[in-house]
């Protein structure tokens, strides 16, 4: 009789792995297949909540991934009609994203602008105006995250509030961890028109 080859006991090696790895989300949980209970909308994703060495998916808003995890940093630059140039560093922006528990948040990011709480408050011993000091990015697209500006900000260069307009986009090159958050705005003040940009990462 011929002897089982090297071959053989890696399929059974294999099979009982799939066997023992046979739970609630059947072969799903061996090779990390993503087994919500529900289905996610387009604006949720279906997460790997870890609990007690056991996989528990969830359907959790995309854009989690841009504001429960680190802080944002980066470059302002402001523009007038004449050219002249305004640039300023901004670091450590920790953006508030959607609730869970209502969808229409879903499509939301609110990023403190310009300045970080920390740092406002640093600078002025005070905590800033919620509504004057945080930009609302209100996203389009839930696939290549895209988003619109339509909102009133405390402006640096005027010493201002003004009303931005503009787009953005939040692309990850190299993976979320590492995602870069850009955005293009204008704004009108005492009849001139002022263009901003800016490009932060985490």
């Amino acid at each position: 009789m011929k002897k089982p080859t090297f071959k053989y006991y890696n399929l059974i090696l294999l099979l009982s792995l799939l066997f023992i790895n046979c739970g609630k989300d059947g072969l799903g949980s061996l090779f990390n297949i993503q087994n919500c209970d529900e289905v996610c909308s387009e604006w949720e994703r279906c997460t790997n909540i870890s609990e007690d060495w056991s996989f528990n998916w969830q359907c959790r808003p995309k854009l989690w991934l841009y504001t429960n995890h680190g802080y944002w940093s980066g470059q302002i630059n402001i523009v007038d009609n004449i050219g002249n140039t305004y640039t300023e560093d901004i670091e450590n922006l920790k953006a508030r994203g959607p609730n869970h528990s209502n969808p229409e948040s879903w499509k939301l990011i609110k990023l403190p602008y310009p300045l970080s709480s920390h740092a406002y408050q640093n600078n002025y011993n005070m905590y800033p105006d919620e509504e004057l000091n945080h930009l609302e990015m209100e996203f389009t697209n839930p696939i290549s995250l895209e988003f619109n500006i339509n909102d009133s900000i405390y402006d640096p260069f005027v010493e201002s509030v003004v009303f931005y307009q503009g787009t953005g986009q939040i692309r990850t090159p190299n993976g979320s961890a590492r995602a870069i958050l850009e955005f293009n705005c204008y704004y009108i003040f005492q009849e001139q028109t002022y263009s901003v940009s800016f490009s932060a990462t985490r």
